[in-house]
């Protein structure tokens, strides 16, 4: 995102200004119990995020800079509330304007990445029965 960077909060206090926003964002983990729970996973910190500059794109973006594979959606919840509380989307334009538009509200959110399951190959052997 043009004006965030990934921080470490144990290092560096965040403060958003009025006009910018905090993103924490969740990945490599999984959705459990029919999705009210997020397990496991590693969490990234952006700082002074531009809401004239999120996306989709922007996050697809951040998901190949930080290598993040596998990527199926995002969903976030306010910091604060948790995934149990449900977890609105944010795969389209129109989800992000809708997260925008409350973002004055509270301006820390936590974005969840939803993985796809990764497929084991299947090998097929062939066995022959001697007689």
């Amino acid at each position: 995102m043009v004006g965030s960077k990934c921080v470490d909060p144990k290092k560096a206090p965040i403060h958003p200004d009025d006009e910018h926003f905090i993103m924490e964002l969740k990945y490599a983990g999984k959705f459990v119990n029919n999705g009210k729970d997020y397990e496991e996973g590693t969490i990234e910190v952006y700082d002074n995020v531009d809401p004239d500059r999120f996306s989709t794109t922007k996050l697809r973006d951040i998901m190949k800079q930080s290598e993040i594979q596998n990527c199926r959606g995002f969903y976030y919840t306010f910091i604060g509330k948790g995934v149990h509380e449900g977890v609105l989307g944010l795969n389209s334009d129109a989800e992000i304007l809708d997260m925008l538009s409350v973002i004055c509200i509270n301006l820390h959110i936590m974005v969840y990445v939803d993985h796809e399951v990764d497929v084991p190959d299947i090998i097929e052997e062939n066995y022959s029965q001697s007689q």
